[in-house]
């Protein structure tokens, strides 16, 4: 009696996992569609590949003459408007960043020179 419950418990259990195996390992190329014109493609195939698509350049570059004139349009509208500088982020100009770095060496030097003379 016990060899025999054993026996089918062994078999139901290998009849449950052949069951699952069939369920996953199922005809997976049946359940896809065929789509027109696809191509069934096997690992190792060398395949030619769709043409590149080509998209216009984001922003081409303007000459120095172009430029200039851009510069001086929006220099009169800030002008106009009564702007010194872009709202927003108060970035400093060249001009200031540089006068802001020699500041900075002349005081430098300036405050050495005057140690070296106080001692």
């Amino acid at each position: 009696l016990d060899k025999n419950i054993t026996v089918s418990k062994k078999q139901k259990r290998k009849r449950r996992l052949n069951e699952k195996k069939r369920k996953c390992k199922g005809n997976k190329t049946e359940t896809v569609p065929d789509f027109p014109g696809c191509e069934k493609v096997k690992f190792g195939e060398v395949v030619d590949a769709p043409p590149k698509l080509s998209f216009p350049k984001v922003k081409s570059s303007l000459d120095a003459s172009c430029e200039m004139l851009r510069k001086e349009v929006i220099e009169n509208y800030r002008n106009i408007k009564g702007w010194t500088l872009r709202p927003g982020i108060q970035l400093p100009t060249l001009a200031e960043d540089t006068f802001l770095s020699l500041f900075d060496k002349l005081t430098l030097f300036i405050s050495e020179k005057f140690r070296v003379s106080t001692v």
